[in-house]
């Protein structure tokens, strides 16, 4: 029943995260984004590289998120034992998905960015989805498609992998 907040980066993450993990980077707009996607009525289990714990811990009890119960002793490399619960995230270059969205079965492209952004321009034929409204719109892509993940940067589309996963959508591609 706990949120496990893994707060590597984005990169990290998709080499290999604890299912059910949402990714909120320490390096990017953590505050923000912890308090918009995570649920301060829950308790939080961080992941994070040794060493970077208390920053996650002290960043979120700035935000008023004070029920963390702990963090994973060691980080990922504590899990190299139980290779069972870590999940992979393909990640796709534009050029890869470039080509992707021209073959005889497309995915279905995913913008997480804000609607102002995706106005300003997007890729053609992809769906703008805000992160902050992702959870709320998961059950709305079909489940049979495949699915490619884009923001700006990466790191929005990597907090969305794991919303998309924790709906049973594990094999979208960031």
């Amino acid at each position: 029943g706990v949120q496990v907040l893994d707060v590597r980066n984005a990169v990290e993450y998709a080499g290999g995260h604890l299912k059910g993990s949402l990714n909120i980077g320490l390096g990017g707009k953590f505050a923000t984004w912890a308090g918009t996607i995570l649920d301060p009525k829950r308790s939080i289990v961080i992941i994070a590289e040794p060493g970077y714990e208390k920053e996650a811990i002290q960043r979120l009890g700035r935000i008023g998120f004070d029920r963390v119960l702990g963090y994973l002793n060691g980080g990922m490399q504590s899990l190299e034992v139980n290779p069972d619960v870590v999940q992979k995230v393909q990640r796709i270059s534009a050029q890869g998905l470039a080509e992707l969205v021209t073959t005889s079965h497309p995915p279905m492209v995913i913008d997480v960015r804000s609607e102002k952004e995706w106005e300003s321009g997007h890729i053609d034929r992809s769906i703008n989805i805000p992160l902050p409204h992702l959870a709320q719109h998961v059950h709305d892509i079909p489940a049979d498609t495949p699915v490619v993940v884009h923001c700006a940067s990466g790191y929005r589309s990597s907090t969305a992998i794991g919303i998309l996963e924790l709906a049973g959508r594990t094999q979208a591609m960031d």
